[in-house]
């Protein structure tokens, strides 16, 4: 366990930064893995060895920030992709600013401005509600391309891209044959949360007769003689030579005094010499020729080339090896890993071998499964996962009462409605000219819009699987039925309504103000993998996302969990800095950190915070 003496505010910002690098991959191409915990229990996630590595390996802060990223995973269903990003630009901006002023004026500024946008956020997002919500009213119920996106996006964060499609073809073909109309958005989603149970019952069957594969998946190729073990060490091989039709392999020059080329002799007797050290598999992501690989063969050795780098990385990390750089180096004990079988799997049309290892870590199985097959704690699991998709489908149709009502009281919202003139009574705030437009323009569906809200409450209740919303509806464009973002607008909105609120108050939170607009815009970058100098600002990001608006057709976000969002990561930064104080001030008294607990420890992850600092302090505070 680690032992934290001293945390500055850089330092924060850097353990941030290396939790999050594991990012970059999830927002790539890269395809999901599951791994199976020591606990037995399934995680879905990209990059899973190395997630689950910080677990033992991590810093009692990293422990605080994926606690708090779990809890909003929880809360809403969305992914924690966007909230560690967009917590580590944050912490990026904030460690920078240490270095135009002392650390304590940095922390004064940041946690009095972070106080006062926390008070300003319920306003803030009902704006950006209330605005978003009048164009989605008069044109989200004609996209018939959102309904599938929308179920594109709950698979797309809990599986690879191939089961993503499979499952998701499924939904909607269940649906379409279910719903004459599919472009009646609001309806197909009503049938999906009326018939969860069914949904997920017919959704899991293409996987029904599918094996649990325990163990590292690799591709290799159906028509090379690959002889399967049951034992043995294994070498990850970096350093392969090039071949020639007569199996002459010139070396790398920087490799030593070698010859110019080895005969097939030579790679003869070094394949019996790791046969003799009980070497039975080479692991490579380079190609073996055809030549080099027979050779191996009889030699007793089996060769699986061109395997994924993000999967040898796995490997490497797991089974705790390093790389056997070239044929001509020497053999030691780290770069041998032990193995349990290697065996072929066939799944759909395609072959696989499974490579079972050995249990060399006690914080994590090597197990990386891509089909679940339906045993009772998988299928319980992927069960919870639809549960977690649903409520992300319920912030779609009708926003929680009880959040309301936490919202109302905390701003006062309760009072606050749209008027004909387009002002948004009860604040300083205006809705845009736009806003007014598409209200007015969306004024003959508002009839058929109300009778479809109605039924839809009643038949969420009826179905007992929500608690009936009690909040009348008075207007459409005050409802958030339907309100959404395609992916990365929500950044730009946020941009916005932030700025348009602080228009004359920009001296209240005008740090905090620069360090988000440009968190948010790097994050916007990074979801889109575009430059950052290819974007150009733009005050109105109603026009920004027209001109974008044929690039994110698909997957699409809820508007409603992106204040939980905001909220949730402004609590934790202004808990990992107010933890920096105490530490820095290096008050070691069990009891001062009992009592300070409890005057800033206020939302779920607080248990946490409180946890981690008594148990990897308690030596230093004796």
């Amino acid at each position: 366990m680690v032992s934290v003496q001293y945390l500055s505010l850089e330092k924060i910002a850097s353990v941030c930064d290396g939790l999050s690098s594991w990012v970059e991959g999830i927002v790539g191409q890269h395809s999901l893995v599951m791994a199976v915990s020591s606990t037995g229990r399934v995680t879905f996630t990209k990059a899973a060895s190395r997630v689950l590595a910080f677990a033992e390996q991590g810093h009692p802060v990293e422990k605080v920030i994926m606690k708090s990223a779990s809890l909003h995973t929880e809360a809403t269903g969305d992914g924690c992709e966007v909230f560690l990003l967009l917590l580590r630009e944050i912490l990026r901006g904030v460690g920078a600013l240490v270095r135009t002023s002392s650390e304590a004026e940095v922390r004064g500024t940041v946690l009095r401005e972070i106080s006062f946008l926390q008070s300003s956020l319920p306003v803030i997002f009902a704006n950006i509600r209330n605005t978003f919500a009048c164009s989605s009213c008069a044109s989200f119920h004609s996209l018939s391309k959102e309904s599938e996106g929308l179920v594109s996006t709950f698979f797309s964060t809990k599986f690879s891209d191939i089961v993503s499609k499979r499952l998701t073809q499924l939904i909607c073909d269940l649906l379409s044959g279910s719903i004459s109309d599919s472009v009646r958005v609001i309806d197909s989603l009503t049938y999906l949360i009326l018939n969860f149970d069914v949904l997920c019952s017919k959704a899991i069957s293409p996987l029904r007769e599918s094996a649990v594969l325990k163990g590292f998946v690799l591709h290799y190729n159906p028509s090379s003689s690959v002889r399967f073990l049951e034992g043995g060490c294994f070498v990850v091989l970096h350093g392969i030579p090039q071949k020639s039709n007569n199996i002459v392999l010139s070396m790398d020059v920087e490799t030593g005094p070698y010859p110019a080329a080895l005969s097939s002799k030579c790679f003869e007797d070094k394949f019996k010499y790791l046969k003799s050290q009980e070497v039975s598999l080479i692991l490579t992501t380079d190609a073996f020729s055809d030549a080099l690989e027979s050779l191996c063969i009889r030699c007793g050795i089996v060769v699986i080339s061109r395997i994924a780098k993000e999967v040898m990385d796995n490997i490497l990390d797991v089974c705790n090896i390093t790389p056997f750089d070239h044929l001509q180096d020497s053999l030691v004990a780290k770069n041998l890993a032990r193995f349990e079988t290697l065996e072929s799997k066939v799944i759909g049309q395609v072959s696989f071998v499974c490579l079972k290892t050995t249990n060399t870590k006690e914080f994590i199985l090597p197990h990386h499964i891509i089909l679940c097959a339906p045993v009772e704690e998988i299928w319980e699991d992927y069960h919870s996962e639809c549960i977690n998709c649903l409520k992300t489908v319920r912030q779609w149709l009708d926003y929680p009462a009880k959040h309301l009502k936490l919202r109302n009281k905390q701003s006062n919202i309760s009072s606050h409605s749209i008027s004909p003139s387009g002002a948004y009574s009860g604040s300083q705030l205006l809705v845009s000219k736009h806003t007014a437009d598409c209200k007015n323009k969306g004024s003959e569906r508002e009839t058929e819009f109300q009778s479809k809200l109605q039924v839809l409450k009643c038949a969420l209740s009826d179905a007992g699987v929500f608690e009936h919303c009690t909040t009348s509806v008075k207007d459409a464009s005050t409802c958030v039925l339907g309100v959404a973002y395609p992916a990365g607008v929500f950044e730009i909105a946020f941009k916005a309504a932030l700025a348009d609120y602080c228009d004359g108050k920009c001296s209240s939170i005008s740090t905090l103000r620069d360090v988000l607009d440009s968190a948010l815009l790097t994050v916007l970058c990074k979801i889109w993998g575009t430059p950052l100098s290819n974007f150009k600002e733009v005050n109105n990001y109603v026009e920004f996302f027209k001109k974008i608006k044929h690039k994110t057709i698909v997957p699409i976000e809820p508007a409603s969990s992106k204040e939980l969002l905001v909220g949730r990561i402004l609590l934790l930064v202004q808990q990992l800095i107010r933890m920096d104080a105490i530490l820095s001030a290096r008050i070691w008294n069990r009891h001062y950190l009992v009592k300070s607990s409890q005057s800033f420890y206020t939302n779920e992850s607080s248990p946490l915070l409180y946890f981690v600092f008594q148990k990897d302090l308690s030596h230093e505070m004796a």
